[in-house]
């Protein structure tokens, strides 16, 4: 972010939100690693894993359920779109 962005109130400028651009280079970063998307998965499960183990208690089956659903419906809007093809 430069400094221009920025307001001299530290503020970012009206109907601009500070996550938004967080957001933005996250998004970045995760296309220009596309051609490894492949190699992160193994990490993506291990820390669901670690995430799992880390719990108190055992989440309901429905959370689960609700999760599979989730990423169903983001799979189907992404594949949607042209340049989310992994084809």
């Amino acid at each position: 972010m430069t400094d221009a962005t920025v307001s001299a109130a530290g503020r970012f400028p009206a109907g601009e939100r500070p996550w938004t651009h967080w957001a933005a280079r996250c998004l970045a970063a995760f296309v220009e690693q596309r051609d490894r998307w492949a190699l992160w998965s193994p990490v993506l499960f291990g820390t669901g894993i670690a995430a799992y183990f880390a719990l108190r208690f055992e989440p309901a089956p429905w959370v689960g359920a609700a999760a599979v659903v989730v990423c169903l419906i983001a799979l189907a809007g992404a594949w949607r779109r042209p340049g989310w093809r992994l084809a």
